[in-house]
């Protein structure tokens, strides 16, 4: 067995899903992310997303990729 503890959604978030993102955001997209903070030190950058939910403890939607991606670009990770 794996583990004892099975953890809450909001738990599971803020322990695995959040610090796997940022990684991603940080080792694998780089590039990505460093063209989007230049376009951005230009003008406004609209991100779209299906959803709208950049709020952690909000646990009746997914979480907004765009918002994560801004939050990243902010320097306001969750």
């Amino acid at each position: 067995m794996a583990g004892e503890r099975l953890l809450s959604y909001e738990d599971a978030r803020r322990a695995i899903y959040l610090p796997t993102y940022r990684w991603v955001l940080e080792h694998r997209v780089e590039a990505e992310v460093a063209e989007l903070k230049e376009l951005s030190a230009r003008g406004e950058v609209v991100l779209l997303d299906y959803t709208t939910n950049g709020d952690v403890a909000d646990l009746r939607t997914p979480l907004s990729h765009a918002a994560l991606i801004a939050a990243h670009l902010e320097d306001r990770w969750p």
